[in-house]
């Protein structure tokens, strides 16, 4: 799928349709860091094998959370397990999602529980993203959340990892995890 700057892999119907080996992971992650300047792999967990090997091959990791206190304990519980499978905590920069002012922890408490610093706070915008996937679309770029998607995707394009590296071959960002 292919919008605006953007290329997305999406994942399968039926993800029994195309398992990938964690020994696999290296070739794709090799490819995509000489087709594109910036590469987002959702793996959907580091618990897995492939998860593990694709955080231990990536140059960061986005860790997203939500600011729920047990959001937080569990991805207290990630960067330990990340750590101990030798994935260093400078690698680690924090995304919190859904973002409510009046619930949860506010962002230095946060950034206290978990000993990194926020990266990103995306706001809770239900109605966009709810019409996003019903619809079978991107998040509309006006809404709150596309904005807020947008400032994200800036700070990661500005980071120092993507600015030694040139241009992607065909002039496209992929939302794909480097």
């Amino acid at each position: 799928m292919a919008c605006r700057d953007f290329e997305v892999l999406l994942a399968p119907q039926n993800p029994l349709d195309c398992m990938v080996e964690a020994g696999d992971a290296a070739g794709l992650v090799t490819y995509a860091r000489r087709a594109y300047n910036l590469v987002i792999l959702d793996t959907g967990g580091v618990g897995e094998t492939l998860g593990l090997e694709v955080s231990k091959l990536s140059d960061d990791l986005l860790l997203v959370t939500t600011s729920e206190l047990a959001a937080v304990y569990a991805a207290k519980r990630w960067i330990a397990y990340l750590g101990a499978n030798g994935v260093a905590k400078s690698r680690i920069r924090l995304v919190v999602s859904r973002w409510r002012r009046d619930r949860g922890l506010d962002q230095e408490q946060i950034e206290a529980a978990l000993g990194l610093s926020v990266l990103h706070v995306l706001p809770s915008d239900p109605q966009p993203v709810e019409a996003a996937l019903i619809e079978g679309r991107p998040v509309a770029p006006g809404s709150l959340y596309g904005k807020s998607l947008a400032e994200l995707a800036e700070r990661l394009l500005d980071s120092p990892a993507t600015a030694v590296k040139g241009p992607p071959r065909k002039g496209l960002r992929s939302l794909l995890s480097r």
